[in-house]
């Protein structure tokens, strides 16, 4: 059941956040987490009352990463929003990562967290040096305006080398697994994957930000509803596809399907994520304009949220 509700939650709650505000979000949100906490807490043989209360607990808790993403895109401009992400992506992850007990998980933990701090100095570097490149002023006061901007390829910077790390370290799990290789082997391979893995997801999450900073957790719910689905197709086919190819070539198609797809969605956003960006503002503008509204720029829709 928690899948399923990690899916709805920031459907239903991040729309709302973009409409009524982020705080009384957040209250709704951890009452209803503190009450899942507590009852689970004073529960005691029922089997029933658990599964509820274990959904009311993500229920509250899985809105948490939509709703957070509004308040970056709300209270940072374009220039400050990849390294204000790298913090909150560590506080985020924090209780997940140090909350389980057993040594095969704090790697991965690890990873995510230190991921999520160089992450954001990455994303900040990475637009410095592409605004450089494209003869920009940087404002760190006002903001830059993004119509302008090639946002795309700034967050997308290092992205191929993201996946060869990523493509990399898939195949050799699988295969230090399939041998039966020494536990560190496995476990720094864990560290990786939840290094590069934050990384992604922070990356394209801020840039979703930077597309749409007039509705950001709206944006942030419909990515994470993408994802959620395509784990839950990704854990359906596990299991048939391990008993049929075993551990070693089951990543290593893995590794390539992902490495493959990823390349080609990064090659597509940095050759053509301006263009669809400018032919989509450009509609809206249109439509805004038929009825009588004056459109804003991008960072004047992020400061006025």
């Amino acid at each position: 059941m928690s899948p399923e509700i990690n899916t709805l939650s920031p459907a239903i709650f991040g729309p709302r956040s973009d409409s009524v505000g982020r705080r009384p979000i957040y209250v709704l949100t951890l009452s209803i987490y503190v009450v899942g906490n507590l009852g689970l807490a004073f529960n005691g043989h029922s089997y029933a009352a658990m599964w509820v209360l274990r959904a009311l607990q993500s229920l509250g808790a899985s809105a948490t990463f939509a709703v957070s993403y509004g308040v970056v895109a709300d209270v940072c401009v374009s220039t400050e929003r990849g390294a204000m992400v790298g913090p909150v992506s560590m506080a985020l992850n924090l209780g997940a990562c140090v909350g389980p007990i057993g040594l095969s998980y704090l790697p991965r933990g690890a990873g995510i967290i230190i991921g999520g701090y160089c992450n954001g100095k990455w994303m900040g570097y990475s637009y410095n040096v592409t605004a450089r490149k494209s003869g920009l002023v940087v404002d760190k006061v006002a903001g830059d305006d993004l119509q302008h901007f090639p946002i795309e390829r700034a967050r997308s910077r290092g992205s191929y080398w993201l996946l060869l790390i990523s493509t990399t370290t898939l195949i050799g799990y699988g295969w230090a697994v399939e041998t039966h290789s020494h536990v560190t082997i496995l476990l720094v391979l864990r560290f990786v994957q939840g290094f590069w893995g934050t990384c992604f997801y922070t990356i394209y999450n801020t840039l979703l930000v930077d597309l749409f900073p007039e509705s950001p957790s709206t944006a942030a719910a419909a990515a994470s509803i993408t994802r959620c689905v395509m784990a839950a197709a990704g854990v359906a086919v596990l299991q048939p596809l391990l008993n049929a190819l075993g551990r070693g070539w089951y990543f290593i198609i893995l590794g390539i399907w992902s490495g493959s797809f990823g390349a080609l969605a990064a090659w597509f956003i940095r050759r053509n994520g301006m263009e669809w960006r400018t032919r989509r503002l450009n509609k809206k503008t249109e439509a805004l304009l038929e009825y009588g509204v004056q459109p804003l720029n991008s960072n004047e829709e992020s400061l006025n949220r």
